[in-house]
């Protein structure tokens, strides 16, 4: 007895330090539970896209209390410590604690299945920028039903239109994979002058990208809007080689609008890129007018293609710019139209304080002299002025006339719409 003695003693010692270390615990995690989840629940809902947020905060705190005091009440009954008060209380807990436990399996389960689907996803990206149809054959076949809905055929189409993967094109053409059909996946380009080019099909993108063999590639899975809105592409983008085999491949010249039936001509898409070849053969060849299309078959006024240049002008700082709107001016195109609340171009570019655009129009052949006396007086002092800093363009993987293949941030969990940055050149011309 007497060598069992201080063994007894120093386990009854043990377990005394754990039952007292286990109930601070479970005082201070309940006492934390019940105070921050309250506080939480009862916060003032601000609304919004997280309305109801506070409660769901509330109850998850006072689940997560319970469940760490429930853990502790039950090591304290596990060491002897049995009071009746004490079962009631883990009875109490029991439930929001199976909440809490419930909610953290759950959420364990679902972090797991999308890093197993990001790895996925990840395979496929990877097979499309090594342009190996082997590699995405087998990729398909692993990937689950959520790896499949996130990354849709449409939009490896896409990545691999930017990134010339012709033979991943030709696969995917060859299983049926749409061109056009989905908005959701398309994406957004921009030009290192500042030209935004929202919502690309994949024939967008080739055209963007001036890949006559992508082109080709993708015409005859193309439908109908998607080859309308290639051919906006290739005017606003001067890719004059591209938009004729558009022509040749039944994209009507006259049509009317990039995306809905609008009183725009070809020419305005010209214009919203300052393209000075296909604008000029528009206008000498196809004899396309310069003003604005009032009435026409459509409901809605056309666009003055000066007008869709200052836009250009203004969202760039593009010297082309002036060089488009001499072509204009000698063409008989009214310069004055206004563009912003009754506004002429230069009127508005005055009033708003842009020196460069001022000077571009200037250059361009808009007459000073048309201005109402108080804007030549703020012409005058604009031009007298400092000028502006130019915020620097950005030339992180743009490309110019050649193909060059970049590989871009496709991400892993969502169908997300990925950007490229294109540059187009600054001299006068820049088409093929």
């Amino acid at each position: 007895m007497t060598d069992k003695s201080p063994r007894v003693a120093s386990a009854g010692l043990a377990k005394d330090i754990v039952v007292a270390f286990c109930a601070s615990i479970s005082l201070l995690a309940m006492a934390a539970g019940v105070i921050g989840g309250g506080l939480l629940f009862f916060s003032p809902e601000g609304g919004g896209f997280f309305a109801g947020l506070g409660k769901v905060l509330g109850g998850l705190a006072f689940g997560a209390g319970c469940l760490v005091s429930f853990i502790c009440n039950l090591v304290c009954w596990w060491a002897g410590k049995r009071p009746r008060w004490l079962a009631g209380i883990m009875v109490i807990q029991s439930l929001p604690a199976l909440g809490f436990g419930a909610w953290l399996l759950s959420w364990s389960a679902d972090e797991r299945r999308d890093k197993r689907i990001g790895f996925q996803t990840a395979a496929l990206f990877d097979a499309i920028d090594h342009d190996d149809v082997k590699a995405l054959m087998q990729a398909r076949e692993k990937c689950e039903v959520p790896c499949m809905e996130s990354v849709s055929s449409e939009k490896m189409l896409m990545v691999a239109a930017e990134q010339g993967a012709q033979g991943v094109v030709g696969y995917l053409v060859a299983a049926g994979a749409p061109i056009g059909k989905s908005w959701y996946d398309r994406r957004s380009l921009r030009t290192c002058e500042g030209l935004y080019l929202p919502a690309l099909s994949a024939l967008g993108i080739a055209v963007a990208l001036n890949d006559m063999a992508m082109v080709h590639l993708l015409m005859p899975a193309s439908d109908l809007d998607a080859r309308r809105e290639a051919m906006w592409v290739a005017a606003k983008l001067d890719r004059f080689d591209l938009m004729m085999f558009l022509v040749e491949n039944g994209v009507p010249l006259d049509m009317r609008g990039g995306v809905l039936d609008s009183n725009n001509t070809l020419l305005v898409a010209a214009s919203e890129g300052a393209a000075l070849r296909v604008g000029r053969w528009l206008i000498q060849e196809r004899r396309m007018p310069v003003d604005a299309i009032a009435n026409g078959p459509d409901p809605y006024p056309g666009t003055a293609p000066v007008a869709a240049l200052y836009q250009f002008i203004d969202a760039t700082g593009s010297a082309r710019g002036a060089a488009f709107l001499r072509m204009l001016k000698e063409n008989g195109a009214n310069l004055d139209v206004p563009v912003s609340d009754r506004s002429s171009m230069l009127e508005d570019a005055v009033s708003t304080g842009r020196k460069n655009v001022a000077q571009i129009l200037i250059d361009g052949g808009a007459d000073a002299s048309h201005l109402p006396p108080a804007s030549k007086t703020a012409l005058d002092e604009l031009m007298a002025g400092p000028d502006r800093p130019s915020y620097p363009q950005e030339t992180e993987g743009c490309i110019a006339q050649m193909i060059t293949k970049r590989k871009p941030d496709h991400g892993v969990r969502s169908p997300a719409v990925h950007s490229l940055r294109i540059t187009l050149p600054a001299v006068l011309p820049f088409a093929d």
